[in-house]
């Protein structure tokens, strides 16, 4: 969407003023990218968050990577492209290759266009067509058979650089099958009506090719966690934990790829719940909230986790903060109000569940608990209440 575009546009011009000479480094603009965007997502038009892999844009992804230095070798990169592209097209005599060689300089052309709003030469199989296109607009229209005399220095160097070229395929060639895994693996986790035993094997696969990749070890902690919960809803505890330490683990493998995606700490947060493990369970919603400080999801899973360790205060002071991220949502007010009961703030607990049945009048929990905060004013007596899936 445009406006994920801006926003890591945005994201990736702040990184760059932070080390505009030398950038953050090669590599690194996904694991900044999530600290940077959070000062925008309270504006109106920019509050959908979004992850990025890479800048979307090829000049700001080499600015903010490799600084001034780094984008200024690369715009001499293209000049060079473009100026011997219109050598080759001038001066190829063969109308047949002239053809070619248009074809194929238009196409390069094009790539780079596409790389204002993209990055695709630095994907494997978009930059080997690239580079591929190159080199046989290179070969276009050279007849001369030149002799070249190799000393021991050339060839050591040219036994270095095959060994290297060879090293660099093998490496391209795992990357584009574990690529291949995923990508089968990840269509079908999200295809409802494929059982998610059929896509683990594709993400295993892919685990195997390339261990350290973030997206992939996340999905085949989904994964492991989806298989936890079906042994756990069919009463089987035994597999249900075994699949649990599986997901953590991979988790924990995706975190150590990039540690900027708070769904990973959301996610693992919540299993360590599942598993009654509150301290880690608390750990990892804070980190989650601290990467992603307007999700609502890891603010209430935070919250909750304070609700069962009855830190009645701070569990108050999330719910408050949820409140202002969504103000429609019925169970966050019922929440609050239950900790507000817990904290002795009556007429605070009152006002909030009177806003959760202001958005639906029919919500059973929060009719029983303003009842019974009415009916122990007049007894004079503790009211018993409860909060959302609390008791």
């Amino acid at each position: 969407a445009a406006y994920q575009r801006f926003l890591i546009w945005l994201s990736a011009w702040d990184i760059s003023k932070q080390n505009p000479v030398v950038g953050c480094g090669w590599g690194l603009f996904e694991m900044l990218f999530p600290f940077y965007q959070q000062r925008y997502l309270i504006h109106p038009n920019l509050t959908q968050r979004t992850h990025a892999n890479n800048a979307h844009n090829v000049f700001l992804e080499n600015l903010s990577q490799t600084g001034i230095i780094g984008l200024g070798i690369f715009l001499w990169l293209i000049f060079c492209i473009v100026k011997f592209g219109f050598h080759q097209i001038k001066n190829v005599k063969n109308d047949f290759q002239k053809t070619i060689a248009v074809g194929i300089f238009a196409g390069v052309i094009g790539m780079l266009v596409d790389n204002i709003i993209n990055v695709t030469l630095y994907f494997v199989i978009p930059g080997f067509f690239f580079w591929m296109n190159l080199g046989i607009l290179a070969g276009l229209g050279t007849s001369e058979k030149k002799i070249i005399h190799h000393n021991s220095v050339t060839k050591t160097v040219s036994v270095i650089f095959i060994a290297v070229s060879v090293l660099l395929i093998k490496m391209y060639i795992t990357i584009f099958y574990a690529e291949k895994n995923y990508f089968t693996g990840f269509k079908l986790a999200k295809r409802q009506s494929t059982p998610i035993e059929q896509a683990i094997p594709y993400l295993e696969r892919a685990h195997k090719l390339r261990r350290l990749e973030v997206n992939n070890n996340y999905e085949l902690a989904n994964g492991y966690a989806r298989m936890s919960a079906q042994f756990r809803y069919a009463g089987v505890p035994v597999q249900a934990d075994e699949y649990q330490k599986k997901a953590i683990r991979f988790y924990k493998e995706a975190i150590a790829a990039n540690p900027g995606y708070d769904e990973i700490y959301f996610n693992m947060a919540t299993i360590y719940a599942q598993r009654k493990e509150f301290a880690l369970a608390e750990e990892n919603y804070k980190r989650a909230v601290f990467i992603n400080p307007f999700s609502l999801d890891a603010i209430m899973g935070l919250g909750n986790i304070y609700l069962f360790m009855e830190k009645y205060e701070p569990a108050r002071n999330l719910y408050r903060r949820a409140t202002f991220i969504n103000p429609s949502n019925k169970d966050i007010w019922n929440n609050l109000g239950y900790v507000n009961m817990k904290l002795n703030r009556i007429a605070d607990a009152k006002e909030c569940y009177q806003k959760a049945l202001a958005i639906d009048p029919n919500f059973d929990l929060a009719k029983k608990n303003l009842y019974n905060i009415n009916s122990a004013v007049i007894n004079k007596r503790q009211p018993q209440i409860d909060a959302d899936g609390h008791r």
